[in-house]
């Protein structure tokens, strides 16, 4: 086989008394003169064996010829054709993972050494394949008897091992060779997650806020989580609804925050190679400013007569509800209204009646702001 040495003798007989000595004998593979030391190990008078040094030969078929270039007793001469058949050389492949278990996204290594048989020699070339299966995770160049491929995402998450192979293509000179199978069992990656708001850290009652969630492949992996979001708030706690993400990122805007101190949650339940993650955000949202505006019906009015006041509440993100209580100069409750009536738009409307007896300062239309 290729890079196993193999020597050539010719045996050479005179038909005379005279000697065969010296080293003329030439031997030809085809009609190139092949080099190298030719020894006479003869027998002794008039037989003798010239032997060519060892040498290595091309894969393929050879037709070797020796020539006696004679002496001054005998005459030149050519011997017959031998055949020389010469296969590949044997290789044998090895696999060796830098890790049996691996997580999607984060290259780690395979490596495959090709190795020749006994003591051939020569340097084979050609490629190394990676199989897991037959799905094919890549192939790389053999240099100096090894490949070197990274695997990251070829191999997806799986509730049992891989069985990875290496395979060497051959080349000219050598044969191909597969390796034993290796075990690779492959992890979720987890995610590296944020939850912003806008605005950040305060917001008014009825102010859209938007919410923002980032999630990514943690530090060195590669890849992007892929399904939906689910925002919620832990006031209720209430759904505050789902976004898809797109490239990692899943926004949501909403305008339905009450008042008061919010932990928001975006809640991310994984796919087929990531985890999941949930993460937080706080927000602060304050009460809206109303404005309320009254009249009364008669300005001035005398005792005893009836006078109604007509209020109206506005300002708010929507329409404000609750309750109305009408002080004098006095500090005294005149009349209340006990619930406002939602009117169009944001506003709510309320109207009381009382009798004025006179005391006090009278009556008069004026502005409050409440929050």
């Amino acid at each position: 086989v290729y890079g196993q040495p193999a020597t050539l003798s010719v045996l050479v007989t005179g038909n005379s008394s005279a000697a065969l000595t010296g080293s003329n004998v030439n031997f030809y593979d085809g009609g190139t003169l092949l080099t190298g030391l030719v020894t006479n190990t003869g027998l002794g008078g008039t037989s003798a064996t010239f032997t060519l040094a060892a040498n290595t030969y091309s894969v393929g078929t050879h037709t070797i010829t020796a020539q006696f270039l004679g002496n001054g007793s005998y005459a030149p001469g050519t011997s017959g054709p031998l055949s020389l058949t010469v296969g590949k050389g044997v290789t044998g492949t090895t696999l060796v993972p830098a890790t049996s278990t691996t997580t999607y996204g984060i290259p780690t290594n395979l490596t495959a050494t090709v190795a020749l048989s006994g003591n051939d020699a020569g340097t084979p070339t050609g490629t190394v394949s990676f199989y897991a299966g037959a799905t094919l995770l890549g192939t790389g160049p053999v240099t100096a008897g090894t490949t070197t491929i990274a695997l990251s995402q070829q191999l997806t998450p799986n509730v049992s091992a891989y069985g990875v192979t290496a395979v060497y293509s051959g080349d000219n000179n050598f044969a191909t060779s597969t390796s034993l199978a290796s075990s690779i069992t492959v992890q979720k990656n987890s995610v590296a997650s944020s939850l912003l708001t806008s605005p950040a850290t305060t917001a008014s009652l009825g102010t859209a806020v938007v919410l923002t969630a980032t999630f990514g492949p943690t530090v060195p992996g590669v890849g992007m989580p892929t399904g939906s979001v689910t925002f919620t708030d832990t006031i209720a706690p209430t759904a505050l609804g789902t976004a898809v993400l797109v490239n990692g990122v899943a926004t949501l805007s909403t305008s339905a925050l009450t008042p008061g101190n919010h932990t928001l949650t975006a809640t991310y339940t994984g796919d087929a190679n990531f985890s999941g993650a949930a993460p937080t955000a706080s927000l602060t949202v304050n009460t809206g400013n109303t404005t309320i505006t009254f009249t009364p019906s008669l300005n001035p009015a005398t005792v005893t007569q009836t006078v109604t006041y007509s209020f109206t509440v506005s300002g708010g993100p929507s329409q404000p509800t609750g309750s109305i209580a009408l002080n004098d100069s006095l500090a005294a409750t005149v009349c209340t209204v006990a619930a406002l009536t939602p009117g169009p738009g944001s506003i709510s409307t309320g109207s009381c009646t009382v009798t004025y007896d006179g005391i006090g300062a009278g009556h008069r239309s004026e502005e409050h702001t409440s929050e």
